[in-house]
């Protein structure tokens, strides 16, 4: 019999037969097969009587049901099961998460120990490349964490480490020291409306799947780590959008990570982006600066003179700063109290209840800030504050543009 082309259920179900133990990676369980079928019988090496009423290795379809229960936390259903057959605690068809997985992730530190006891394996991983470590709540941390990870964060299993379900897919890669994940569905793509995150004075990427706990990193000025570029070229019917953010954790203390995402312009396919991290602030940074001058040719900190370079891409510079129009309410108000016209406020005789609805029903900023969290600014429009000089730019070409038709309609004429 050729254990090492055996699937682990199946070596763990000739163990079971033979009375050996279950525990240890697929390696492990078929050095223990073979020494046994080498061991003379009866000799010092010899294998006890196979248990009585060995349980056969569940089917596919069984394994589903077993995974099935252990998706919606339905422990107890799924302590009897790997009771009766301990082939259970390590089934894993199709790349699935394991019910050591679905332990983890509900923090359940009973059900853990009691798999982990039964044979379940803590290095396991699923297709999106995920140990039990990486989705456990941190009650169950230090149970899943595996031999001689003590205390590191374990490259690709931290990069996998989010709170909640995984996206649909996802493909993991190492670039140096820095994990790489991309995301083949992201929030643009499920349809419907889609709501910008916004935190401060850059919008997070709404179609970024980690958008609603981070946020893009704010250096001061208009050092604000956020850029969308554009290369259009109508001879090679190119017409291509280029984003990249620099994401700083909500939570402290602080990580980082870089998020690009990139396409041809109103579409989005799977797997045109890049979630690079955890990284430290500073290399973060030069990881942004990176990508932007490699698709540039500029380089970041000189952005405010860009200089577009023929077959790169062209920054669309948007303004972070105040609003004008925002700061004119506050200026008119400030010389309306100088110059005495500023009426105080009435009393009001509502019940404070009252008062806190008709204020809030009669927001403008409130309703503003929603309308911008699902992407429209009535000042800005879709793209942002563009700079000045953006727009003066847009009009020198389009003049150019309209000097070169006169030009050609007056020589065809004649």
């Amino acid at each position: 019999m050729d254990y090492d082309k055996m699937k682990v259920v199946e070596l763990k179900a000739e163990c079971q037969k033979l009375g050996l133990s279950v525990g240890g990676l697929k390696k492990e369980l078929a050095e223990r097969l073979k020494e046994a079928a080498a061991a003379p019988a009866g000799g010092a090496g010899a294998v006890a009587a196979p248990a009585p009423a060995a349980s056969a290795a569940p089917t596919i379809a069984e394994q589903h049901a077993f995974l099935d229960a252990a998706k919606t936390f339905s422990f107890a259903k799924v302590k009897q099961l790997v009771l009766d057959n301990p082939a259970y605690a390590n089934c894993q068809p199709s790349g699935r998460w394991t019910a050591l997985h679905q332990a983890g992730l509900a923090g359940d530190v009973d059900m853990v120990k009691f798999l982990i006891a039964r044979g379940a394996d803590v290095k396991c991983t699923t297709t999106d490349g995920r140990t039990p470590w990486a989705v456990a709540k941190p009650e169950c941390k230090a149970l899943l964490e595996p031999p001689g990870a003590k205390g590191k964060a374990g490259g690709k299993q931290k990069a996998a480490a989010q709170s909640g379900p995984p996206p649909k897919s996802q493909k993991v890669s190492m670039k140096g020291s820095t994990a790489q994940v991309r995301y083949g569905g992201t929030a643009a793509k499920s349809g419907g409306q889609v709501q910008q995150v916004v935190k401060g004075r850059a919008a997070a990427d709404a179609s970024c799947p980690h958008a609603a706990e981070m946020h893009v990193y704010d250096g001061g000025g208009d050092d604000v780590y956020d850029a969308l570029l554009n290369q259009a070229d109508i001879g090679e019917n190119k017409n291509k959008y280029y984003i990249l953010q620099l994401m700083e954790s909500d939570a402290s203390p602080h990580t980082y990570y870089t998020w690009n995402r990139w396409g041809r312009v109103g579409e989005e396919r799977a797997l045109q982006n890049a979630w690079r991290g955890p990284m430290s602030l500073g290399a973060a940074r030069a990881d942004h600066c990176k990508k932007f001058h490699d698709k540039t040719k500029n380089e970041w900190h000189a952005r405010g003179s860009f200089a577009p370079q023929s077959g790169k891409y062209t920054l669309l510079a948007r303004d972070y700063g105040t609003d004008s129009a925002a700061a004119a309410p506050d200026a008119a108000a400030a010389a309306a109290a100088e110059s005495g016209a500023g009426k105080a406020p009435v009393k009001s005789q509502l019940d404070s209840r009252v008062q806190s609805f008709v204020s809030l029903i009669a927001d403008v900023k409130m309703m503003e800030r929603q309308m911008l969290e699902i992407g429209f600014d009535s000042e800005k429009m879709p793209l942002g504050k563009l700079k000045e000089a953006t727009i003066l730019q847009a009009y020198a070409a389009l003049k150019e543009l309209s000097e070169l038709l006169v030009t050609g309609g007056g020589g065809g004429g004649g």
